[in-house]
């Protein structure tokens, strides 16, 4: 599959109706008849392009992580405080919560992914994920954005697990005891800022130029699993 910048007219209807149909019925219940009636063209058109269900899943996933990663390094850019650690970790989190998709492909809600939990990109995904994070933390502290005595893989660990955190607890708290996103996010950050950040708050353009090359990094590492 061409990269998503890539992506035909054709090809890009066809993987939005595969993210309708999927996180609608799910995985399993969804049929490449189902998805070509819902993007408007020919089985013969799909298959030309994926040859099973399996792949255009796949091609989801990069698709969607890529439009994520576009949309988190946007935010950072607009932001003049946006290389900061604390307003990083908020524009991670907003862009993340905007995605539907990854969203429930994070939780490993088996209802939209069913048989293809199992599958060993998504794991193989997740573990180059925290591979990434923990070198990025350690440039971060190169750049004075991060404290340097903070032990990098434990912070990766706290940030995956916050995020996962995140995620789970809109199914767990009922609605009445659960507060406007953005809300959440601005305190999160400020109890970041408070413990993560350098007492000078930070250098933001230098953790700006560390963001740029993470990004670069989750790119290429994107395009390596896709290409298994």
């Amino acid at each position: 599959m061409p990269e998503n910048n890539q992506l035909d007219e054709v090809e890009q209807r066809i993987l939005n109706a595969t993210k309708d149909l999927f996180l609608h019925y799910g995985f399993d219940k969804t049929t490449m008849t189902d998805i070509a009636r819902q993007s408007g063209v020919s089985k013969s058109t799909i298959y030309l392009r994926w040859k099973k269900k399996e792949n255009l899943f796949e091609s989801l996933i990069w698709r969607e992580s890529r439009e994520y990663t576009e949309d988190w390094i946007q935010r950072i850019e607009d932001d003049p405080k946006g290389g900061t650690y604390g307003a990083w970790m908020r524009h991670a989190l907003g862009a993340f919560f905007d995605n539907e998709f990854l969203r429930v492909l994070y939780k490993q809600d088996r209802r939209m992914i069913g048989s293809m939990l199992e599958r060993y990109g998504i794991e193989e995904m997740f573990t180059r994920r925290m591979q990434l994070f923990m070198g990025f933390f350690k440039q971060m502290q190169n750049a004075n954005v991060v404290r340097k005595d903070i032990d990098t893989k434990t912070l990766a660990y706290l940030m995956n697990s916050l995020q996962y955190g995140f995620i789970h607890m809109v199914d767990i708290i009922p609605a009445d005891y659960t507060p406007e996103m953005d809300d959440a996010l601005i305190m999160m950050m400020d109890m970041l800022e408070k413990y993560v950040q350098p007492e000078d708050g930070g250098d933001s353009e230098a953790g700006k130029v560390v963001l740029r090359q993470f990004m670069a990094q989750i790119r290429t590492m994107l395009d390596t699993i896709e290409k298994k």
